[in-house]
């Protein structure tokens, strides 16, 4: 191939055609001694299986599980709720206040039965607002309509302080995020007014509340003008707006 490739380049550069039978001397180096080449050695793999012993399968099964739960533990899971509605205006506005769940919270205190520390426990896990006919009921998917005020409270109980919590309202939506911890996010069945919104953290009983008043709907009354004529419309305007 070398000898051939040589020969067309002879017969471009001098215009001379050469004979194209040719021989090779049978020789495997030209010279006295063979000068020293340098080859790409091929390595071998450096990694290897190894057979592990029953106290190392061990030892890596029980790091393996303890990666699980601390990946388990860093999920935001969601936390139990309860949406309350509040049928009626109210007189004053101290449903927005800390002081008025405060007393709320310690009169639902006062009467469960058993010791402090039990009564406590209770209200933690089992918390129910009172609820009133027609003025105070828990949401239940028709009484909505008439509703004034959306009261949503959330189950904290990994928490001690309400510093970390994350809560926003827009429009029909209610989000509440915990960083590693606690994320909710809730349709509401009516629009709120977010900006007079307002919420408490009950550092006892762990619980987030949060009053939200419901925003009047936006009526828009709509009228028809017909004194305006008829203009008849020409071909070439009808198509293009049929386009």
């Amino acid at each position: 191939m070398i000898v051939e490739l040589a020969f067309n380049y002879i017969g471009q550069k001098y215009k001379i055609e050469l004979d194209m039978r040719f021989s090779i001397p049978k020789m495997k180096y030209k010279g006295a001694t063979v000068q020293w080449q340098r080859i790409k050695a091929k390595k071998g793999p450096k990694i290897q299986e190894v057979e592990l012993t029953e106290a190392e399968k061990k030892v890596l099964e029980e790091k393996h599980l303890a990666e699980e739960k601390m990946r388990e533990s860093l999920q935001e899971k969601t936390p139990e709720w309860q949406f309350y509605c509040h049928l009626k205006e109210l007189e004053d506005e101290s449903i927005h206040s800390k002081q008025h769940w405060t007393a709320t919270i310690d009169q639902l205190f006062e009467e469960q039965a058993g010791d402090e520390q039990d009564r406590w426990d209770t209200l933690t896990k089992n918390l129910q607002l009172k609820q009133e006919l027609d003025v105070f009921e828990e949401y239940d998917g028709l009484n909505h309509e008439d509703a004034k005020l959306f009261i949503l409270v959330v189950s904290l109980p990994l928490l001690v302080r309400g510093h970390a919590v994350s809560v926003r309202l827009l429009d029909d939506i209610v989000s509440l995020k915990v960083p590693n911890l606690y994320k909710l996010q809730l349709g509401l069945p009516r629009e709120v007014d977010h900006e007079s919104a307002s919420s408490f953290f009950d550092c006892k009983t762990r619980k987030l509340i949060i009053v939200a008043p419901v925003q009047e709907p936006k009526i828009f009354e709509i009228e028809d003008d017909f004194t305006q004529p008829v203009r008849e419309t020409s071909k070439t305007e009808e198509k293009d707006v049929a386009v």
